[in-house]
């Protein structure tokens, strides 16, 4: 079974490491769910593990790593899911312009203890394939991915909201994704 266990520190620091690597409009909500979400993508690939053991889910608006998308609700203060972290809101601030739009400041760096050299690498190209992109732009590109698809229109046919993105389906989709679920076994 292909499971993985969250790494709550560990994404606490992935935040932190993109927030201080994105900025403008470039450093709100979609834009670091989205580089996440190519980071995994790239980590999967490489190591057959997402960077910090999240689940990604299909939303409407396209995939998400889902614990990664609850850190920035809890600092937007949009769900409590890690309120019990005190500390959270301390190291990641939210804002909103004069025009409505998010942003993001870390108060530190990540903490480079918890990130690999290929995370650091992975989340870089993550980075770059959002960076300088439009909502809507980034949103026709994530919209094209097979595994968000299937696991999106497995929502609608629920009447939900969101629907988990199998981890096997995921991989599936990736260059080398049958050779990897074979490593894998499954």
């Amino acid at each position: 079974m292909l499971r993985e266990f969250f790494d709550y520190s560990k994404a606490k620091e992935v935040v932190l490491y993109i927030v201080n690597r994105l900025s403008g409009s470039d450093n709100d909500t979609y834009h670091v769910v989205k580089a996440v979400f190519y980071a995994d993508k790239f980590s999967l690939n490489e190591h057959g593990r997402t960077i910090c053991g999240d689940m990604h889910a299909a939303l409407e608006f396209g995939p998400v790593p889902s614990n990664i998308y609850n850190i920035l609700k809890t600092v937007r203060r949009k769900t409590e899911d890690f309120s019990e972290d005190h500390e959270l809101r301390t190291l990641i601030s939210f804002h909103r312009n004069e025009n409505n739009q998010e942003s993001f400041r870390a108060i530190r760096d990540a903490n480079m203890d918890f990130l690999s050299e290929s995370d650091k690498r992975n989340l870089n190209l993550g980075i770059e394939m959002v960076k300088g992109k439009s909502f809507q732009e980034l949103k026709d590109m994530t919209h094209t991915e097979s595994a968000y698809i299937s696991a999106w229109n497995k929502a609608l046919e629920h009447g939900s909201q969101s629907e988990i993105i199998d981890r096997k389906e995921f991989i599936s989709t990736l260059p080398e994704g049958e050779e990897l679920l074979e490593y894998l076994g499954e």
